[in-house]
């Protein structure tokens, strides 16, 4: 992930808040009375989500247009998604502005609305090969879409306990989801925790870094370990692409730090 100003994270967002502005003075009739029904988990996790893809999707360079490669593939689809989700304000804006309109689907996606950015938001995130925006997103999908379900299914006329166990099923997933962000977290934290008190003494008399290196243009990660830089040095080249292994690194070039310098890349 590079830090850096994204002019394509600032299209979605323009894309994503011009509607919705233009929305706030066209709201369909009774809407304020859905509102006061709102999960407050969905309502939070919507919140952060919103926050967080807002972002992270301006901060991240790696959502701008690279060379011609496959990989643009993601990019085309998630910005279809997105002139999909124009047209659905085009349509809704040109309907009488009920809830029904405003929770239609098109071309079959449910509440499209809500769908549609959302997905289109994690698509950049795969682009990009961006984890942080990848996880707001579906943080931001667990919120946005089940809040708006949940609307949608009280304007149909879903009986209670049906709806009831829709917001028990989303809140679940929400729960699970941040059990095993915070999980994750914590085992990499623990480990990196780990191999620096395993690895203290070489970083006094050794070597012991971390550092990206441009190399045929572009930035390539690269870690150095060793006891003693007077050793010989042994070059790791790793296969990839994206599939980063710094995390296990260190388990098979502990048995080399002794006698050898090694670079893993």
């Amino acid at each position: 992930m590079r830090l850096g100003f994204s002019y394509v994270g600032l299209i979605y967002l323009v894309m994503l808040f011009v509607p919705n502005i233009i929305w706030t003075k066209h709201q369909p009739k009774d809407y304020d009375k859905y509102v006061g029904n709102e999960n407050r988990i969905l309502l939070t996790l919507e919140r952060i989500g919103e926050v967080l893809v807002s972002g992270i999707a301006l901060v991240f360079s790696d959502f701008n247009l690279r060379s011609c490669h496959l990989w643009l593939l993601w990019l085309g689809v998630s910005f279809a998604l997105m002139v999909l989700y124009e047209i659905f304000w085009v349509r809704y804006f040109r309907s009488e502005k009920t809830m029904s309109d405003f929770y239609s689907s098109i071309l079959k996606i449910p509440v499209a609305g809500a769908t549609l950015p959302v997905v289109a938001f994690f698509l950049l995130g795969i682009y990009g090969e961006n984890i942080l925006m990848i996880i707001s997103a579906v943080i931001l999908g667990i919120g946005h879409i089940g809040i708006h379900l949940a609307h949608r299914n009280e304007v149909c006329g879903l009986p209670k306990k049906k709806h009831f166990i829709v917001i028990r099923i989303l809140t679940g997933i929400a729960v699970l989801l941040l059990v095993a962000i915070f999980a994750v977290i914590s085992a990499v934290i623990a480990l990196r925790n780990v191999n620096y008190i395993k690895h203290y003494p070489s970083m006094i008399h050794g070597v012991e870094e971390e550092l990206y290196l441009p190399l045929n243009g572009q930035e390539q990660y690269v870690l150095m370990t060793g006891r003693d830089i007077a050793n010989p040095v042994i070059l790791y080249l790793h296969g990839g692409p994206s599939s980063p292994d710094s995390t296990v690194t260190y388990s098979f070039a502990d048995k080399l730090t002794d006698r050898y310098t090694s670079c893993c890349n």
